[in-house]
């Protein structure tokens, strides 16, 4: 399964889901913050092959997270998750799968939902198409 790189503020819901990701056969490495995982992306070796991120997070938050780990890496998939903080606006998922992220879910989702977007976007990364702009 894969290495998933879960960018989350919430410790909870950190908790909860890389346990539920870890029983989907997957491995994950955690960080509390947009910067904190984008330093964990850049020193990784070997790099995730996927990323999970919130996006109302303090220090730097998920669009800007995102927007520079497309900087980075151009190609590693991108699931962004978010509740939509105090004001429960959904439209930040909308303007992050528009800056980046390949998926887009709205908390609060099923774990089996969360592993099989992962499962699906790896899927389409590891396609012959994938490689070739088809």
């Amino acid at each position: 399964m894969a290495h998933v790189l879960l960018i989350e503020d919430d410790p909870d819901v950190t908790r909860l889901l890389k346990s539920a990701l870890a029983k989907y056969g997957h491995s994950v490495t955690c960080s509390g913050d947009g910067a904190a995982g984008l330093a964990q992306l850049k020193r990784s070796n070997p790099a995730p092959e996927i990323v999970v991120t919130d996006i109302l997070m303090p220090v730097q938050e998920g669009i800007e997270t995102i927007m520079a780990i497309r900087r980075v890496n151009s190609a590693i998939p991108i699931v962004a998750i978010s509740g939509g903080g105090r004001t429960k606006r959904l439209d930040f998922l909308r303007t992050a799968e528009k800056l980046g992220a390949n998926a887009a879910l709205a908390k609060p989702f099923r774990p089996a939902d969360l592993a099989r977007t992962i499962e699906k976007l790896l899927a389409v990364k590891a396609s012959p198409a994938a490689g070739r702009g088809s």
